[in-house]
């Protein structure tokens, strides 16, 4: 139970948690407030997904200004991620602050406020010296949301999926390599840690094959009758990619969004995808079937407001089933979830250890 004592207050309303591993703590007593969380976090790495879990009805600040990803003090891969579960991210150039309020979920899991040091970062988990205050006094809990809120409304609107994958292209840019060592205290040069890298791939390798970066799963729920314009660009693309030449080993898939614009699937070209063929319902079972990734190569929207995504396969000879995929998640200690962008690399071997013609990278 996360109440006062578990906190650590016990008759206090405020502590210190400090030394090298500070997120060792803080960590699991978030966990039962990721719907709940208004937070502003400086800077995020490619860990920062694992420190802090966030889920609809969370919103964060952090620093996702271009100079700042090209520095890889903040991972877009991490905030797209995010996005594409419904979290609020906002992006507020020169915020350097880390303050995170986790409302309360009931008498078991009270408000409490976490203000210090310690960035959303693999070297502010394992390397850097942190410290930070916890308290859940009613006063600062005030003060923290007042001024959380007020930051939100000065950011502006929240980051887009389109706008953080945007960023994707910047990431690093500045030359800052997993491998090089950070000065101490020198957060603005913060990187992630070597297992977390996922260096780009070589085409052209018929004995693999490139591996993707990210991978969303999404449930096929139900057949449709595509209108002329939806058959024109799936034959024009079939054509360009040579899913129509003898023995290609591809086919083009177009699956229809059927999601109202604001809930839309986080889809952008050059998104993967893995797809379970669902029931009408939505119902999955062990033995549904499931496709190999899949990259979407084209996204068209009709005069209705209807949006078609075009899905490039390359077939497999592997038979895989939901249960093969519950399975791989299972040394993680998570289940598998539709509609998530999973970026972690531990997340995508995981899916990808089912298929290991693509690279593990």
């Amino acid at each position: 139970m996360t109440d006062a004592a578990s906190l650590g207050l016990e008759d206090r309303t405020a502590r210190v948690v400090a030394g090298q591993r500070v997120w060792d703590e803080l960590t699991p007593l978030l966990a039962p407030h990721s719907s709940t969380i208004l937070a502003a976090v400086a800077y995020v790495g490619s860990r920062g997904g694992d420190l802090i879990k966030l889920d609809r009805g969370s919103s964060i600040i952090v620093d996702a200004s271009v100079a700042t990803v090209r520095a890889g003090s903040t991972d877009p891969r991490v905030l797209t991620e995010w996005i594409g579960a419904g979290v609020g991210v906002y992006s507020w150039e020169g915020v350097h602050a880390k303050m995170i309020l986790a409302e309360s979920t009931g008498e078991s899991h009270p408000a409490f406020l976490i203000v210090g040091s310690a960035n959303l970062s693999g070297s502010s988990a394992a390397r850097l010296t942190e410290s930070v205050i916890l308290t859940d006094s009613r006063d600062c809990l005030d003060e923290a949301r007042s001024e959380l809120l007020a930051w939100k409304v000065q950011a502006g609107k929240p980051l887009t999926l389109d706008e953080a994958h945007a960023l994707g292209e910047h990431y690093r840019a500045d030359g800052a390599q997993d491998s090089a060592a950070p000065r101490a205290g020198d957060v603005h040069n913060e990187v992630a840690p070597t297992e977390e890298v996922t260096p780009p791939t070589q085409e052209g390798n018929s004995a693999s094959r490139p591996r993707p970066t990210q991978l969303l799963l999404v449930r096929m729920t139900s057949e449709f009758d595509p209108p002329s314009e939806v058959v024109h660009h799936q034959g024009r693309l079939s054509a360009e990619l040579g899913c129509d030449a003898p023995d290609s080993g591809s086919v083009l898939f177009v699956f229809r969004d059927l999601n109202e614009p604001e809930w839309r699937l986080p889809l952008s070209v050059g998104s993967h995808l893995i797809c379970v063929d669902a029931s009408a319902s939505g119902r999955v079972t062990n033995q549904t079937q499931v496709a190999p990734p899949g990259s979407v190569v084209y996204l068209y929207d009709d005069d209705n407001g209807d949006r078609y995504c075009y899905l490039h396969l390359t077939e497999s000879p592997r038979d895989v089933s939901w249960a093969n995929v519950r399975a791989a998640f299972g040394p993680l200690g998570e289940k598998p979830e539709f509609e998530r962008n999973y970026f972690r690399k531990s997340a995508i071997d995981a899916l990808l250890s089912l298929w290991p013609e693509y690279r593990q990278g």
